[in-house]
């Protein structure tokens, strides 16, 4: 089951949504296939599935800004929840060729449910054979784990040379104890803010790692005062505004919201 679906150059615009994939084995929020669609402002869930994704990006040259994300939600559920097997905020397939998706402020969960399952905020793969050198930016995004028990990973790196080309100033969330923060290639667990700066196969800079201060997520994605998120992001494709349509500042919060 598919939310919204765009495959081959369809879809302009998705924007200011309530989207979910509902329910079923496999379910998707937002599904972009080849695709340069501009995706802003939406609360986007995966839905009730064994495999629940919120926003699958598959070789696409999308923007993605402002939305908050959700991999498996309980609340989608209308009869008994499923076993989940894997819950992920954003999932990307990147290949061969120029596209290159933009992950720009956004807020994205894993998901998940206490139990054997694996959440992830963010899995980067890629289709095949990955491309030479790295694709896709993510700046500005707080990325949370998830709540699955078996592992829960904020941004996963799920095959040997797949790599983001640009990760600044996002913010890895700590809460729930994460299995691991970043996981480099597939192998390589960090859990420290520092080490994921000092990778070497990527432009990366302003990592942070801590408590965002989410008002109460994944319902609330919105920040309390003393978030270390406040103007915490980089200006660099920064937009105007948050979720909410108001103006972001010359120092830009890591996250869908504006304090």
């Amino acid at each position: 089951a598919t939310g919204v679906r765009c495959d081959g150059a369809s879809c302009n615009r998705v924007e200011d949504n309530v989207i979910t994939g509902r329910g079923g084995q496999t379910s998707y929020g937002v599904f972009l296939q080849r695709t340069g669609a501009f995706v802003s402002g939406n609360t986007i869930r995966g839905g009730c599935s064994g495999n629940a994704t919120g926003v699958q990006l598959e070789n696409a040259f999308s923007r993605v800004q402002n939305n908050a994300v959700l991999g498996y939600s309980q609340s989608d559920c209308t009869n008994s929840p499923p076993a989940v097997q894997s819950s992920v905020g954003v999932r990307v397939l990147v290949a061969q060729g120029n596209n290159e998706p933009d992950v720009h402020s956004n807020t994205i969960d894993g998901g998940g449910a206490a139990g054997n399952c694996t959440s992830r905020g963010v899995e980067f793969s890629a289709q095949m054979m990955a491309p030479n050198g790295g694709r896709g930016i993510f700046r500005n995004n707080i990325l949370r784990a998830g709540a699955c028990n078996t592992a829960r990973v904020n941004f996963a790196e799920l095959m040997a040379n797949a790599d983001p080309r640009v990760f600044e100033n996002n913010m890895l969330d700590n809460a729930g104890m994460p299995t691991a923060l970043y996981l480099d290639e597939n192998n390589t667990q960090i859990n420290m803010a520092a080490m994921v700066d000092a990778l070497g196969d990527m432009i990366v800079s302003g990592t942070l790692s801590g408590n965002s201060m989410l008002v109460n997520p994944p319902t609330d994605i919105h920040l309390q005062n003393g978030s270390p998120c406040k103007d915490a992001g980089t200006q660099t494709g920064a937009p105007k505004t948050d979720i909410d349509g108001a103006n972001r500042d010359a120092m830009p919060d890591i996250g869908a919201d504006e304090l």
